[in-house]
């Protein structure tokens, strides 16, 4: 599966998804910067769930594990990290 085909509507229903897998980790011990970490720890063990759960298929999964796609591995980083943030403010 090439890039173009992991349109807009998937990235966001993957950074969705992954904005409710990160709340397992986050506890109310942690600051609200380290969600950041949190996002980048565990990108490959929710894109494994992700594709486990049927929520990206087998295309998907492989595009954000490869290597060669970084800006768009950082671009969700990004996104799930804010949004994350974002609902940590309205708590």
């Amino acid at each position: 599966m090439k890039t173009q085909e992991l349109n807009e509507a998937r990235v966001n229903v993957i950074i969705e998804e992954f904005t409710d897998y990160v709340e397992n980790y986050y506890d109310e011990d942690n600051e609200p910067n380290d969600v950041s970490s949190i996002v980048n720890d565990h990108f490959e063990e929710f894109t494994d769930w992700a594709f486990d759960d049927f929520v990206i298929n087998e295309g998907e999964r492989d595009t954000l594990l490869n290597n060669n796609e970084r800006e768009l591995h950082e671009i969700i980083k990004r996104e799930v990290a804010s949004e994350f943030r974002i609902a940590l403010n309205n708590r």
